[in-house]
């Protein structure tokens, strides 16, 4: 069977955003946000192997009007975060969200000082390719399919992606 990737991309406002619920033609981005041929389903049986959550690069900053809680939003997710999917009204599967995430790396580290409240000191923290979460799972053709991400904290973080490895 062909490998197959399904990717889906949103922002995390709260304590529970879902993924893969739209298709392609409802999005406002179209194919650049999801390539979900179905709304919350897929057209072909699906075998899930992997899954993987990528955290766009940040660049963060703390003076004394820097707001650093970007760096606490994803600790709260690498901490905290749980994966729920559920085929169709079977099985709920959880996973911790910190297996699924490409590592976070500290890229770089710029400290400059104007003599003001601007003085700051910057991070930029990038993803390193990850090994993702091997699972196995059928998921049926046509069958409902549930893909969540949840935190107990709420949180805000844009451009989340998480991809679905797999054979079609």
């Amino acid at each position: 069977m062909p490998i197959y990737y399904y990717y889906d991309t949103r922002d995390i406002n709260g304590v529970e955003t879902q993924f893969f619920h739209e298709s392609r033609t409802k999005v406002a981005d179209k194919e650049f946000q999801t390539n979900m041929e179905l709304d919350a389903q897929f057209a072909r049986p699906f075998r899930l192997r992997k899954i993987l959550v990528f955290i766009p690069p940040v660049l963060t900053k703390t003076d004394t009007s820097g707001d650093a809680t970007v760096d606490d939003n994803i600790q709260t997710l690498a901490k905290e975060g749980v994966i729920e999917l559920q085929i169709g009204t079977g099985r709920v599967y959880y996973f911790p969200v910190a297996l699924a995430l490409v590592s976070i790396k500290l890229k770089g580290d710029i400290e400059f000082a104007q003599g003001t409240a601007a003085d700051a000191s910057y991070a930029l923290l990038t993803i390193d390719k990850g090994e993702g979460l091997d699972v196995e799972i059928d998921i049926p053709a046509r069958e409902d399919f549930k893909f969540f991400i949840r935190t107990k904290t709420s949180i805000t973080i844009s451009g989340v992606k998480v991809v679905l490895v797999g054979e079609e």
